[in-house]
This record gives structure tokens, sequence and C-alpha cells, in this order.
């Protein structure tokens, strides 16, 4: 089985999974996949991805940087424009939602100049993943791009994105937020002189506590982005609708270890809960499966007696290096079996069974062109 249907037919491809599992190679594979096969191919990452970056020969930034043809030709592959690849930057994606989602650009500006702004867009949760989806949103809908590959977070974080819209709308129309704000909307000025009655009093009890330019730094901030809350809004709407609707597929990237397949399922569980599926499964770092057949001592010493290097060993070593050879055979053996009881046992949790791709342990490291062409082999 193979995820050919995902990467011939989907728009996007959001690639999830624990860390450590070759999640961000695994989405550069099924960008090559994809690209090979004649689809224009955007893979973009939320974290600096320094292995992206050496795999693709190119310099990640905030636009999409296109694979030259010259790379594939020096991998031993069929020379391709249609590849790019890109670093999603979270404060150039926010200030872009703000100037579209903006009904005054001088209040726009205002806004993006703010002091609490840059601290929002930095240490905010959730704003990074949210900003990013944003600029998700937007790349889908230029229609320049065929397929469109995310690379997430691991696993503890990936959520982030898929939750951040809503936390961010319900944070913006919160009750408190909006008892902070209205005050100076009604007053028409951002001062605590202009208010009475009650929340006036309220207002300039907290004052004391945390100053009186703070609080009114927050509610200028506040009243600023009630400027752009309708854009916003409408932009979370279409992301929504975006991550939850036929043309995004989700595919996980796990290895056959205990602690990943438990992530794993958690994970599939947190996307049931929120309506969604797991399109795809990668089932990587597989002991082969031509460890699972017995090799007979037998054999294999007729192999090494083939061999003239370990011909002219003494007797005595090549009887070590027999036993040892078969020793280690029996553990991949181990191995292998073990791997594969736990991909039964994961492909039992899915409520629906996912398209599976199984990725042997390979002999070296995955860092160009060339190696991502052997992964994508098995996708």
């Amino acid at each position: 089985m193979t995820l050919n249907s995902l990467v011939d037919q989907a728009r996007v491809i959001i690639v999830l999974g624990p860390g450590g599992v070759g999640k961000t190679t695994t989405a550069a594979a099924l960008a090559l996949k994809a690209a090979q096969a004649g689809r224009r191919t955007l893979v973009c990452t939320i974290d600096p991805a320094r292995r992206l970056a050496t795999s693709l020969g190119v310099t990640l930034g905030d636009e999409p940087s296109p694979v030259a043809p010259a790379r594939f030709e020096a991998a031993g592959l069929e020379p391709s424009s249609g590849l790019h690849a890109m670093m999603l930057d979270p404060a150039a994606a926010l200030d872009r939602l703000l100037l579209t989602a903006g009904r005054d650009p001088e209040l726009t500006e205002q806004l993006r100049r703010h002091p609490l702004y840059r601290a929002m867009a930095r240490d905010l949760p959730g704003m990074n993943e949210y900003a990013a989806v944003s600029r998700l949103h937007e790349l889908v809908g230029a229609g320049t791009w065929d397929l469109v590959v995310l690379d997430t977070p691991p696993t503890t974080h990936a959520l982030g994105f898929l939750d951040a819209p809503r936390k961010m709308l319900r944070a913006l129309e919160s009750p408190a937020v909006q008892w902070l704000v209205k005050p100076y909307l009604k007053a028409g000025r951002l001062s605590l002189t202009v208010l009475g009655g009650a929340k006036a009093y309220v207002l300039r009890r907290l004052a004391r506590i945390v100053g009186t330019g703070l609080l009114e730094q927050i509610a200028q901030f506040l009243v600023l982005f009630e400027t752009v809350i309708e854009g916003v809004s409408e932009r979370i709407d279409h992301v929504n609708r975006l991550l939850s609707g036929p043309q995004v597929s989700y595919v996980v990237v796990t290895s056959p270890t205990t602690a990943s397949v438990q992530e794993t399922v958690a994970l599939a569980r947190q996307l049931e809960r929120r309506r969604l599926r797991v399109d795809g499964l990668v089932m990587n770092r597989m002991h082969g499966l031509a460890n699972l057949h017995r090799v007979d001592p037998e054999d294999i010493a007729a192999d090494l007696a083939r061999r003239p290097l370990v011909d002219e060993m003494p007797a005595s070593d090549q009887l070590r290096l027999l036993e040892w050879l078969s020793a280690t055979h029996a553990r991949f053996q181990l191995l292998a079996r073990a791997d594969q009881r736990q991909l039964q046992w994961l492909q039992g949790r899915f409520a629906h069974p996912p398209l599976i791709a199984t990725v042997p342990l390979l002999g070296e490291d995955v860092h160009n062109l060339g190696g991502l062409s052997r992964l994508a082999a098995y996708l």
C-alpha cells in the first residue's frame, strides 16, 4: 500500500507526528514525489528546519524558493522546475493578515506599531501557529500550487495550528475584553479621566495595581484591534473551513517504538475529536521484512566461504564471525517481528483505516535529493 492517491489528488497534505521520527524528511519526500509526477508543489515548515533546507539545497524564507533543476540532475533525477520550499514566518504572516483585515489603513498601521502588538506576536500562545496557518490559507487560495505540503512541529505542539484560530477569536470576543474595551469606544478617547460610574471606579483601582499607563496601553491596543476584528474573524472562518475541508489530507509519520506508537494513537484521537481523521500513516524505520525469514547458519557459512577476504582468515576467526553474524541475524528477526506487531496493533486503533506506507531502516542518512527520492519510492 502507498500514499499515491493522496499525492496525486490532495490540494494540501499536513504532516503530523512525534518528534525524531523523520517527519520533516518525509514531508520533503512527499513533495518531491508529487513534483516528479508533474504537480507544482510547495513544501513548507513552521519550525526552522535545517534538514529540509539541506536536503533540497535552498535557503528557507517566508517566500517560496525553487529547487534548482541542476539539483535534480546532480542526484541523477529527471530535472523538474515544480518543487519549491519555504519556512512560514509568523510575524510576517501576522502583519500580512492585519493589512488585509483592517478597514482603516492608518489605524491598522497604529496597531502594527503598538508595543503590545509585537509582544502578542512574539509571546501569545498559539499566535505563531495561527499566523502560519493563515499564511497557508493564502498560499492555497492563490492557486499557484497543485499541492502544498505542510511540515508541523512535534505532536505536543502539532495541533496548535488547528486550535489557534478558535482560541484567538474567543479571547478577543470574551466578556472580559469587551468589558474593558467598550468604555473607551463609547467615550471616544483612550483615557480613564473621561469615564464615570462603577466601571471607571474598578478600572482606576486596577490602574493603581498595574499602573495607569499600562492599563491605557492595553485598552488602546484592544480598541485598535477592534478595527480589524471583523476581517480577522472572516479569515478565521475561512481557515477553519480549509482545515476541515476535503482538499486537506492529514498524514501521520511515526516509528515502531512503543512511545511513538502511543503518541500516534493519542494524536489520532485528538484529530477524531475535531472531526478530522488520519488519511495516511507512514511507519518509518522499520526493520526489514527480509529479516523475518530464518537463515540457516550453514547458508551463512557457504556465503562467507565465497568471499576471498574471509577465506584467508584463520579458521577460528571464521567460526567467530559465523557465530556473530548468526546471532546478529537472530536479533534482527526479533526486532522485525516486534515492529510488525506494533504496526498491526496501531492499524487496529484507527476508526477509519488510513493508507499505510512502511519505510525500512535505511542504511544512510537522508541529506540530499537522491536520498529523498529513495525514501519517496516507499511512499
